[in-house]
């Protein structure tokens, strides 16, 4: 039986990971036309040829409401470096991801909320007879989350994923994708516990490669329900990863270097979740996020950009967190 406890901490994540590792501009049969956002599945990269820095950094605030009364002001400020290379058939890529969050309340009630968050992302892609690229990835994740129940505490939570991906050219602007990423997770508080993520989308990209593009790409994820016992005599608490399905759609259109960029992503994660403090239950929570970008994006240059992000969760409270982003990058 999982202590209360940590099943708060543990499903509480899934606001975690839609908040910050659910990635908004596809990438998963093909690369974004926004060089500085992140890959999901590492062969999407090779059809870019592109060699690139950049980096972004976001300002967010938004509301925890419960039972209709908002109970805390969220807060969040962060940075992504992203570096991409193309030699040959090889493709490298790269990133770096850090927030850092500030959670104001009077009181504190059932669940959790997000200290400070990392990952890093570096993968190898290569194109085979023209139509087939392949892939492989090493992502890691580290979050620190304070977890209110019957006792206040900070937990650590630390994933690694290994990725390895796959997409096809079938028709002129048509492509297919997708790849799985093995993930193990470690806990403070529960024992190991792992995991095989599975992903697979399509894309419609037209005129790629000229001063015109359109780009459509949607995708899923499935990730399933994943538990883990403890042995006896072990101090820690059983693990408990929820299963859950992500759906992501982006549009991408470039008029002669002008780039209008639009996604949204949908989670639902099925899960049981009471709140000691209303006594409101609920079986699944959902993940909602919007974004809308404008970027400058030369054939060689300098990328200048900004971006709007709409973030919501929901389950026996709902966060609500409003994002302005700048981009800088370069192309060489």
């Amino acid at each position: 039986m999982i202590h209360n406890r940590l099943m708060q901490i543990l499903l509480g994540s899934t606001f975690i990971y839609g908040l910050l590792t659910i990635q908004l501009f596809g990438q998963v049969v093909t690369p974004s036309l926004n060089i500085i956002s992140k890959p999901i599945m590492p062969a999407a990269s090779s059809w870019s040829k592109l060699n690139s820095v950049g980096g972004e950094y976001k300002d967010g605030n938004g509301k925890r409401k419960l039972d209709g009364n908002e109970i805390y002001d969220l807060e969040v400020e962060g940075s992504i470096g992203v570096v991409g290379l193309s030699i040959g058939n090889l493709d490298i890529d790269a990133y770096v991801d850090e927030a850092r969050f500030d959670t104001k309340y009077d009181a504190t009630y059932d669940g959790d909320f997000i200290n400070d968050f990392s990952e890093t992302y570096v993968s190898f892609s290569l194109t085979g007879d023209g139509d087939v690229t392949v892939g492989a990835a090493i992502h890691e994740l580290a979050r620190s989350v304070f977890a209110v129940s019957d006792g206040d505490e900070d937990v650590s939570i630390k994933q690694s994923g290994l990725i390895g991906s796959f997409t096809v050219k079938v028709f002129e602007s048509v492509f297919l994708g997708g790849g799985v990423e093995r993930v193990s997770e470690t806990n403070s508080l529960s024992v190991d516990n792992e995991w095989t993520n599975a992903t697979g989308g399509i894309a419609f990209w037209f005129g790629q490669d000229t001063d015109s593009q359109f780009r459509v790409e949607a995708s899923v994820t499935e990730s399933p329900k994943a538990e883990k016992e403890v042995d006896t005599g072990d101090t820690k608490n059983s693990a408990y990863h929820p299963s859950s399905r992500t759906n992501r759609i982006n549009v991408d259109l470039m008029m002669n270097g002008l780039l209008f960029s639009y996604s949204n992503i949908n989670q639902i994660t099925q899960q049981e979740i009471t709140n000691s403090s209303t006594g409101e239950s609920v079986d699944k929570s959902k993940t909602t996020i919007n974004e809308g970008s404008v970027q400058w994006v030369p054939e060689e240059g300098m990328i200048l950009g900004f971006a709007f992000k709409t973030f919501g969760y929901k389950e026996v409270y709902e966060d609500n967190i409003d994002s302005f982003k700048i981009n800088l990058g370069f192309i060489f």
